[in-house]
């Protein structure tokens, strides 16, 4: 075996030294932390606290690890020793952006706990304490995460080149515009033709033989017969779409989601919900969320979507209706939870039963769904994210059905399209900042795709659409308009803050044409600043009676000081990189309903206190925090994994199996992700979308639709994995 030759060769002491180095690094970046600023007054003293956090939990327990470390970066540094160079500049490049996630800690003011994260996160210290020990400390723990990802990467991308051996060149590329529809069928039956059964059983042989080719013979039999067992059970489900796949999974999906419907009774309601159900009650008059002040003559506010009112309202009238305001609000919560298994179950099925994707890869996706807590959880929540989860994860499953009709050439008909419209702009009307991803989303497929001019007609429908229906429900509802300094919130954020430390170097025409947007003067703006979230300055600082003019001219000095003083910019919006640091797990927190006590607050679901639990709750909180700090599901229940690993594993996987063009399936949550660089504060909610999503970037390497083959040629994988 290779790795024998290699630990009894010439070379083995080099080996060998490389890779315990890495495991001794990584070991390092693991477990070593700090207690306050002090521990980087010296070197020595440094050097004695470092090792006294890493010794915290015991000799044996950093022996273990380094051991097991050890094994993990020597097998891959054998198994990807002839790894091709492209394969090694992206494990290289990936490694670093990885490593920067797990290095940069989540922002935390000096003095407090990151409250989001069931894992230690080191301590916030003052910029005085951060001396060049610190940075030489945190420079190691960069290298070391480095040095553990690395090495395993390289094998993952190795195997990514060479598995396109067996693959078409023209993956994902665009039939001959030539091509007959006759041709592009046949290519796309041919393309799905699957092995015989004696292709089949070799394949799965020669996979437990590669598994490990000194196992007995009955191992060997009972793998065979389990890995037969679930072909037989999952393969038809995801090769076909249907509406009896689609409902079968579901329902597995649901089944397992039960214990969080169970644990999450009799609801879930932050304070914007618990201010809809006010409103929709109509006992008090509405007001503004942000400045709280009252809006006379209105009913409602549209700071939150006012159809997500209206739904929240009728739920909250049935249980009242009912005899229980709880069985309403109970029964909203499972029926968006049952819509959101059924859009996920439609998703999976369409990967295996359109594109094509492996069923062996849409069982993994089933896995994730059903298996890992965030999922159950997150849907049961009354809030705008979770209501307009399922119609957005369904409007994604027809834009990607969408896109691979004009690809292959296909005819696209209309209810493709109408499904797009219609979906769109519900999921508008459910959460505003959705109606921006959708219709940005369509503009680039008409600047990229064929069909430009449907794909233009239905971004100008679903806008058209948006505006007509929502003027309507605004006079018919009496629903007050949000505010405009809401999408102003990051502008004014930073302007607050380079007001306060350059407001001296602003010219006389710069600071008039702030003074129309910006009303705030230096001093409210050091009284009002508040590094945890825009919200003060954006509610306090911005003049409402400012007209569109003065806020595009607002937005060009904004962009001038911006580029003369980029740190401030940075040091003014500190949580808009929490979503891409290692650190929170997905978590909407415990309790019946909390928030909005003097709006009338107190009048929904009143036998229970502000932000108390009910009884069950208690029961799910201790579990759901408790898996949180389980090895594997809690890093599953982690926001940066479904933000920066999977996306970036996803689109490398894609690009090194010369399958570039799958990228645009991912397209609407690749938007969604640059949204969360405009957020007003920092919430993991706002990236549900990337985590319920997650399927599509998994899926980007394997898609083999009418006009793409991504197939790995086995035979050569597994001589691989012999030889080393």
């Amino acid at each position: 075996m290779r790795i024998t030759r290699i630990l009894v060769g010439r070379r083995s002491p080099a080996v060998v030294v490389h890779v315990s180095l890495a495991a001794a690094l990584a070991v390092f970046a693991l477990t070593a932390g700090y207690a306050t600023g002090a521990d980087f007054a010296s070197g020595t003293i440094m050097v004695g606290a470092v090792l006294q956090s890493v010794a915290v939990n015991g000799a044996m327990t950093s022996t273990v690890l380094f051991v097991g470390l050890f094994v993990l970066l020597l097998a891959s540094r054998v198994a990807c020793q002839d790894a091709p160079t492209e394969s090694r500049r992206w494990a290289a490049g990936v490694a670093v952006t990885l490593a920067l996630t797990l290095t940069i800690p989540p922002f935390v003011p000096e003095g407090s706990i990151f409250v989001l994260s069931v894992s230690p996160v080191l301590h916030a210290i003052p910029d005085s304490a951060k001396t060049v020990w610190y940075w030489l400390f945190m420079a190691l723990r960069f290298l070391g995460f480095c040095c553990a990802l690395q090495l395993p990467l390289r094998c993952l991308f190795m195997w990514a080149v060479r598995s396109r051996a067996g693959a078409s060149d023209a993956c994902m590329r665009l039939p001959d515009p030539g091509a007959s529809s006759a041709s592009v069928q046949s290519g796309s039956a041919r393309s799905v033709n699957v092995q015989s059964a004696d292709a089949q059983a070799a394949a799965a042989q020669a996979r437990t033989q590669m598994l490990n080719p000194g196992l007995s013979s009955r191992m060997r039999q009972v793998l065979q017969e389990g890995a037969l067992d679930l072909t037989k059970r999952f393969r038809p489900l995801f090769e076909t779409l249907s509406s009896k796949s689609v409902l079968l999974i579901a329902a597995v999906i649901a089944v397992c989601w039960i214990p969080w419907m169970a644990l999450l009774y009799p609801a879930n309601i932050a304070a914007d919900t618990v201010a809809q159900l006010v409103w929709a009650r109509g006992n008090v008059g509405a007001w503004d969320p942000s400045s709280r002040l009252p809006l006379p003559g209105y009913r409602m506010s549209d700071h939150h979507p006012w159809f997500d009112t209206v739904i929240y309202g009728g739920f909250d009238r049935l249980g009242l209706a009912l005899g229980d305001e709880g069985i309403g609000l109970f029964a909203l919560a499972v029926v968006q939870t049952l819509l959101c298994a059924t859009a996920l179950a439609l998703l999976l099925c369409y990967a295996g039963g359109k594109l094509h994707v492996p069923w062996q890869v849409c069982t993994a996706g089933l896995g994730l769904y059903a298996l890992v807590p965030i999922f159950g959880r997150l849907s049961m929540s009354i809030v705008k994210d979770s209501t307009f989860m399922p119609f957005f994860l369904a409007w994604l499953t027809i834009f990607m059905e969408y896109t691979r009709r004009i690809r292959a050439r296909e005819r696209l008909g209309w209810r493709i399209p109408a499904g797009l419209v219609a979906l769109a702009l519900v999921c508008g009307l459910t959460k505003k900042t959705a109606l921006f991803i959708i219709v940005a989303t369509m503009l680039v497929a008409a600047a990229v795709l064929g069909h430009r001019v449907t794909t233009a007609v239905c971004a100008a429908l679903i806008v058209a659409l948006f505006a007509g229906v929502t003027a309507t429900a605004f006079a018919a509802l009496r629903v007050a308009p949000a505010g405009k300094q809401e999408m102003l919130a990051i502008p004014l954020q930073q302007t607050a803050y380079d007001v306060l430390r350059h407001g001296r170097e602003l010219s006389a025409s710069d600071s008039a044409v702030l003074g129309r947007v910006f009303v705030c003067d230096a001093k409210q703006v050091g009284m009002l600043a508040n590094s945890r979230s825009s919200d003060a300055i954006k509610d306090h600082c911005f003049n409402h009676g400012s007209s569109r003019g003065d806020m595009l001219r607002f937005l060009g000095v904004w962009a001038k000081q911006g580029l003369a003083h980029p740190g401030t910019y940075l040091a003014a919006v500190p949580w808009l990189r929490d979503p891409f640091t290692m650190g929170a797990i997905y978590d909407e927190g415990f309790y019946v309903r909390w928030g909005w006590k003097d709006k009338g607050g107190m009048q929904i679901l009143p036998q229970y206190g502000d932000a108390q639990r009910s009884p069950a709750q208690r029961y799910g909180a201790t579990l759901y925090y408790g898996l949180a700090k389980m090895p594997v599901l809690g890093a599953l229940m982690s926001e940066n994994l479904y933000v920066v690993w999977i996306p970036l594993l996803g689109i490398a996987l894609c690009v090194l199996r010369r399958c570039p063009g799958n990228l645009l399936y991912a397209l609407p949550l690749l938007l969604s992700t640059a949204t969360l660089l405009i957020s007003p504060a920092y919430q993991t909610r706002y990236s549900w979308a990337l985590a319920y999503g997650a399927f599509v970037f998994v899926t980007l390497g394997f898609i083999r639709d009418s006009h793409a083959v991504c197939e790995p040629d086995h035979a050569a994988l597994v001589g691989d994995f012999q030889r080393a």
